[in-house]
C-alpha cells in the first residue's frame, strides 16, 4: 500500500472567556509512504546444509540429516516466529515463538522408530533441523512451516501482550531418500542323517553364515519346501511347503505335513547360533525328493511390528534311497515232538527280516487237521506282547498252552498233554509292525507264514495215554516238566494276566 504523508502545524491563542482562537496554520508534504503487509514480505526456504540449491538428498542408514530453514521479512525483528518442520505433511518438531522446542510423537502416541530430531536457531531467521542415525523410516518430503505473530496493543489477562498471527507460510519440500541396504547372508544345506532304507530317520541342517546388515533387533525365519521325485505321489513336480518359523518363532505348518508336525513325527527347530533343522523320525517313501530351505530376515517397523525384508533360498538337497520292499522269512521247527498221547509238543518260530528297521511283531499260532481242513487260531501275541487265546481253544485246556517271546526275533509255542484232537499241522503267522513315535498306533509293514510242523501219533491200544500204559506216578509226570518248561509257564502266567487286564 502506497500513499503520501503531510504534516500540518497550527498555532492557537486563548481569549478571555476560555475560548481558543486559531492564529496561524501551515501544511507541508513530508514524502511518499509505502506499507507492505507481513504476509507479502514473509518468505521461507528449506534447503540442505550441504547444497542450498538441491531439492533431493540421498543418505545412507545411520548417517545424519541436516536441513536449514531460512526466513525473511521486511519487519523480521518485530515478528515472533513459530517454526515447524514437517515430514510427509506430519509435524516432526516445533520451536514455539517463546523458544521452547517440542518433539512430536507418532499418531498412536508411541515414539516412532525415526532418528532423533533436534531443532535450533542459528541466527536471525535461520533454523537448523538435525536428525541423527537415520533409517528408511526417515525418508520422505521435508518442509519448513513458519507462523509469524505480531504483538497488538493492550495487555492480556496474564499480564503479557496480545499476539496476532499475521501470516503463515510453508516452504517447498526437500525430498530425502535413505538407501535401504538389505541384510545379506549365505545358506548351506546339508544332510546330517540320510536314510538308506524306509523308516530310518532323516535330518537336514540349514546353516546361515556371513550375515551382514541385519539390524540389532532384526530376526531370521525359515521356510522348508519339498518336491517329490517323479513317479512318487499324486503331483510329483509340485513343491509342497512343509512348514515355517516366522520372525516371532511361530511354527506355521504346511497343510500336507500338519498332522505329522503336530504329532512330533516331523520337527522344525532352530539351533544356536543360526542353524535351522528339519527332522523326520521315520522317513517314508513319499518323503524322497528334493528339499530347500528359504531363510528370511525380519525388521521391526515404527509401529513395533515385524516385516519380512529379504529372503534367500538354498540349493536343493536330494533325499533318496534304493527302494527295497520289506520282507519276512519265518522258519518253524520242532523243539519237542509229541509221539504219544499226553506228551508235550513244542515248536519255535524264528523271524529273519529284509529291509526293515526297528519293528514289533505280532504272532498267530494256527493249526489245521489236514491241508483241506479249516484253519484254527490257537493263540495270539500282539506287538505289545499281550497274549490271548483263540476261539478254537478249549477253555479247560488253556493252562496247557504257552506262547512266549524268547528272543528279539524268536517265539515258542508249547502244548502240554496232547490229545488225539490235537493232531494236525501247526505254524506261525507273523506280522511286522512299526510306529512313527511312542503313543501312536502300530502300522503294518509286512507279514509271512512259517512252514508247517506236524503233531502225529497213533492211539495206544487199551490206554488213552503214555502215562496210563506205563502206570507212571504223579511224581514221574512232574519230572517231564523241565526248568525251561517252568520258566515258560511263568512267562505265560504273566502274559495271561496282562491279557486279562487289557480285556
Amino acid at each position: 500500500m502506497t500513499g503520501f504523508m503531510n504534516a500540518t502545524g497550527t498555532e492557537w491563542t486563548h481569549e478571555n472567556g476560555g475560548k481558543w482562537i486559531k492564529i496561524v496554520e501551515s501544511t507541508k508534504e513530508m514524502g511518499t509512504v509505502s506499507v507492505t503487509p507481513t504476509g507479502q514480505s514473509l518468505s521461507v526456504k528449506a534447503s540442505s546444509s550441504s547444497s542450498s540449491s538441491s531439492t533431493t538428498l540421498l543418505l545412507h542408514p545411520e548417517s545424519t540429516l541436516t536441513l536449514l530453514c531460512s526466513v525473511a521479512a521486511d519487519n523480521l525483528p518485530a515478528l515472533a516466529l513459530e517454526v515447524t518442520w514437517l515430514a510427509d505433511g506430519r509435524d516432526l518438531i516445533t520451536m514455539e515463538r517463546s523458544g521452547v522446542v517440542i518433539s512430536n510423537t507418532s499418531s498412536n502416541g508411541a515414539q516412532g522408530k525415526r532418528g532423533q530430531a533436534s531443532l535450533e536457531r542459528t541466527g536471525g531467521g535461520e533454523y537448523r533441523l538435525v536428525v541423527s542415525r537415520v533409517s528408511a523410516e526417515d525418508g520422505g518430503a521435508y518442509a519448513c512451516r513458519i507462523r509469524a505473530f505480531i504483538e497488538k496493543g493492550g495487555r492480556s489477562v496474564g499480564g503479557g501482550g496480545r499476539w496476532h498471527m499475521a501470516s503463515e507460510k510453508t516452504s517447498s519440500p526437500v525430498t530425502v531418500n535413505v538407501s535401504q541396504i538389505k541384510p545379506n547372508f549365505t545358506l548351506t544345506l546339508e544332510a546330517v542323517l540320510n536314510p538308506q532304507v524306509t523308516a530310518e530317520p532323516t535330518e537336514l541342517a540349514c546353516h546361515v553364515t556371513n550375515i551382514t546388515h541385519l539390524p540389532p533387533e532384526g530376526r531370521l525365519g525359515v521356510t522348508w519346501e519339498h518336491t517329490t521325485l517323479p513317479g512318487i505321489g499324486d503331483d510329483p513336480q509340485t513343491s509342497h511347503p512343509i512348514g515355517s518359523l516366522d520372525g516371532y518363532g511361530n511354527l506355521l505348518p504346511g497343510p500336507t505335513y500338519s498332522d505329522r508336525l503336530k504329532s512330533g513325527a516331523l520337527s522344525l527347530t532352530r539351533v544356536h547360533p543360526n542353524t535351522f533343522k528339519l527332522r523326520f523320525l521315520r522317513t517314508q517313501e513319499i518323503d524322497m525328493g528334493q528339499y530347500v530351505c528359504a531363510v528370511s530376515s525380519w525388521t521391526v517397523t515404527s509401529q513395533g511390528d515385524l516385516v519380512k525384508t529379504t529372503e534367500h533360498q538354498s540349493s536343493a538337497q536330494t533325499v533318496q534311497w534304493v527302494t527295497k520292499r520289506p520282507a519276512l522269512n519265518v522258519v518253524a521247527k520242532h523243539v519237542r515232538e509229541a509221539s504219544v498221547g499226553g506228551a508235550t509238543f513244542e515248536m519255535s518260530c524264528t523271524v529273519a527280516t529284509e529291509n526293515l528297521g526297528e519293528v514289533g511283531y505280532s504272532v498267530l499260532i494256527q493249526s489245521q487237521e489236514g491241508f483241506e481242513s479249516t484253519v484254527r487260531t490257537i493263540m495270539t501275541l500282539s506287538p505289545d506282547n499281550i497274549m490271548q487265546h483263540g476261539g478254537a481253544t478249549d477253555p479247560n485246556r488253556r493252562d496247557s498252552l504257552v506262547l512266549a517271546k524268547t528272543g528279539p526275533a524268536e517265539f515258542r509255542f508249547r502244548l502240554a498233554g496232547v490229545q488225539l484232537s490235537d493232531r494236525g499241522f501247526y505254524w506261525c503267522d507273523i506280522t511286522a509292525w512299526t510306529k512313527q513315535q511312542l503313543g501312536q498306533a502300530w502300522t503294518k509293514v509286512a507279514s509271512a507264514e512259517s512252514n508247517k510242523v506236524k503233531i502225529d501219533f497213533q492211539e495206544n491200544v487199551g490206554s488213552g495215554s503214555q502215562w496210563e500204559e506205563e502206570g507212571a506216578s504223579e511224581e514221574e509226570k512232574e519230572e517231564e516238566w523241565t526248568e525251561e518248561d517252568k520258566g515258560l509257564l511263568h512267562i505265560f502266567a504273566g502274559r495271561r494276566a496282562a491279557a486279562f487286564r487289557t480285556i
